[in-house]
């Protein structure tokens, strides 16, 4: 079932009566009906809309979702918010309908169903169907005004999502269509002009009045996190991390791609000046695991740059998007200029075709086909892709330090992070005791099941990567591997894997080679220093990679011969707390400018010289042959 909340000019809400005959008849309850086979939510309201209140739906946005027990049925029901709307609302059929104030609307009697429908439009307070409120226009030149780059009705492909808690299908959304998509480039391409013309103060104002609005709403996009990744404090982690994300960029960005003016060397005539040129559209596509953060990491220095940004996130991670999109269109300067609009494979091809610059995370398999798409186009790609980040542990290491970090930079986020540690290489001489104290301390660590505020380890976000994480614990096993505790999926509806510590291993298993992604920690030894680093930079990867040693000199020694783009030094994934320091990725693990450190926004520049004479130029005559003629 869907329904609408429509709104006037007044930022009244229409509620209809129920018609004689009908279940429940008499009582009041937000227009809308039944969902046909093949149609989308907002298909189905258009029809629903047109049908009873003889009017044309312009803009619909989804609100939420639940589902209600009727005494002969149970059914989901989904709430729209309608602020256009053509035409003049009627009942058809001699049914009843009036416009009540949004605070009044717990007075009337409406249906049960509808009930919960009023606190969530109460608490987001949508905006009246009126321009009467609309911000002044900045003093600069615009070539559109401020619009809401975002679809409100998506058609295209519809896309079930599994929760990772349960397995089941619980959330559906609808990608963009190509003629969509390519409409909402259109109008961003349209505003970013006037956007990169505004000095960058003004475009630090707007982000900041996008941080309050973002914050405001902190606890419902967390909470939606937590839903499409089956993790409570991460998810609450990840929310607040945008904040930071803000000001830091805020703080830093004032400093940085600064024109220049500078004097030839060889030409004292000549000088020249700098001047920076932002990407007009940046296309971003994030991965699954951090759904929040991995969106934002690029769309924040780029849009401070001067570039509008149309972010696709994982159509396996998309419930955060609506709170997130409910706190751009609060910021109309924003909304014209970014766009997140989730969507699966087909909606990836085309953003990379509609883009300029196109930002990707994920895995090296799509990697390729996101730069071998960009490269038909003659576009940048920046890639962060797979690792397979080795820890080495030299014999002065402290044993509970090893350990400490070994066990959490292997298992936080279920060990589903780019930066995670996957492989242990520990010399001979502390071996044995790595071994059993990382097992002590591996086996006390439990899953967030059934109870998701307890527990440490969260579900496989995405249910196919436990199986990928079976097969390589298997494949280990086959080869001679001992699994010293976990080892075992375990089948909740979603799929859970306690730590894994993995001994007996060799350079012939999958789980030494290949991404694991999963809470599984292999542990190897080593002899010499140059042994440790022959095994470090054994394979295709070259994200990260860590070194505890007694001393951090002793560490930084190894680790300056690691081929990896980020070192840690006596810790572990220290690149997912730390973002100042520019790195590259190495090997298969990504190309481009480093998201980190002042790169990390001059990136999404090209840099054009302005070369000036002030002497006179070079003429015709000063370059015939005659002057070369040999004496």
């Amino acid at each position: 079932m869907v329904a609408g909340a429509l709104l006037d000019a007044r930022g009244r809400v229409l509620i209809a009566q129920r018609p004689p005959g009908k279940h429940l008849a008499g009582r009041w309850e937000f227009p809308g009906g039944k969902i046909a086979e093949g149609e989308t939510e907002a298909m189905a309201l258009a029809r629903e809309l047109r049908e009873e209140l003889g009017i044309e739906l312009r803009r619909c946005e989804a609100l939420m979702t639940l589902a209600h027990a009727y005494p002969d049925r149970d059914v989901e029901l989904h709430l729209h918010v309608v602020p256009e709307f053509g035409g003049e609302p009627r009942g058809l059929d001699g049914q009843q309908i009036k416009w009540v104030p949004l605070d009044q609307l717990g007075d009337e009697d409406l249906l049960e169903a509808d009930r919960p429908f009023i606190d969530a439009l109460q608490r987001h307070r949508p905006s009246a169907r009126s321009t009467r409120d609309a911000p002044t226009p900045p003093e600069f030149p615009m070539s559109t005004p401020a619009v809401n780059a975002a679809p409100s009705i998506t058609t295209g492909e519809r896309i079930a999502v599994h929760n990772p808690r349960s397995g089941a299908v619980d959330y559906h959304f609808n990608a963009p269509s190509r003629a969509e998509l390519e409409a909402v480039t259109a109008r961003l391409r349209a505003a970013q002009a006037g956007w990169a013309a505004a000095p960058l103060s003004h475009r630090i104002e707007v982000l900041l009045r996008w941080r309050a609005e973002f914050q405001s709403r902190q606890a419902e996009i967390a909470a939606a996190l937590a839903v499409d990744t089956g993790r409570y404090l991460i998810s609450t982690s990840e929310a607040g991390s945008i904040l930071g994300m803000v000001d830091r960029w805020v703080r830093d960005v004032p400093t940085l791609a600064r024109d220049e003016e500078l004097q030839s060397a060889t030409q004292p005539s000549i000088s020249y000046r700098s001047q920076h040129v932002p990407y007009a559209l940046v296309g971003i596509i994030s991965p699954w695991n951090f759904p929040l953060s991995l969106c934002f990491i690029d769309a924040i220095p780029a849009l401070l740059a001067g570039c509008a940004v149309l972010v696709k996130p994982s159509e396996v991670t998309p419930r955060f998007v609506e709170p997130v999109r409910r706190s751009i269109e609060a910021v109309p300067e924003l909304a014209a200029v970014l766009a997140v609009l989730p969507g699966a494979r087909e909606t990836g091809e085309s953003l990379v075709r509609l883009s300029d610059v196109v930002c990707f995370t994920g895995s090296v398999a799509t990697g390729r086909t996101v730069a071998e798409n960009a490269a038909r186009q003659f576009i940048p790609a920046f890639l962060e892709l797979g690792g397979n980040d080795p820890l080495v542990i030299a014999p002065s290491a402290d044993l509970e330090r090893a350990t400490d970090v070994a066990l959490r930079a292997t298992c936080l986020a279920t060990g589903q992070a780019c930066q995670s540690l996957e492989r242990v290489y520990v010399h001979r001489s502390l071996y044995d005791r790595f071994v059993a104290r990382l097992v002590e301390k591996a086996s006390r660590v439990e899953p967030n099941w059934p109870d998701i505020h307890h527990g440490t380890i969260g579900p496989f976000i995405f249910g196919r990567q436990a199986a990928i994480v079976a097969a390589q614990i298997a494949d280990a096993r086959a080869r001679g591997a001992r699994v010293l505790c976990g080892g075992e999926v375990e089948d909740h509806g979603g799929k859970w894997l306690r730590p894994t510590v993995l001994v007996d291993v060799d350079h012939t298993m999958q789980v030494m080679t290949e991404e694991t992604f999963g809470p599984v920690i292999p542990v190897m030894a080593y002899d010499t220093p140059e042994q440790a680093i022959a095994l470090a930079n054994d394979g295709v990867y070259g994200l990260s990679a860590a070194v505890i040693a007694g001393t951090l000199e002793e560490a930084e020694a190894i680790g300056r011969h690691i081929d990896a783009g980020g070192i840690s030094l006596n810790d572990g994934s220290l690149t997912s707390t730390c973002y100042e320091a520019d790195k590259h990725s190495f090997k298969l693990s990504g190309m481009g400018g480093s998201r980190m450190g002042p790169s990390g926004y001059t990136r999404f520049f090209r840099k054009k010289a302005i070369i000036r004479q002030s002497g006179a130029p070079t003429t015709i005559d000063m370059i015939a042959e005659d002057h070369a003629r040999p004496r």
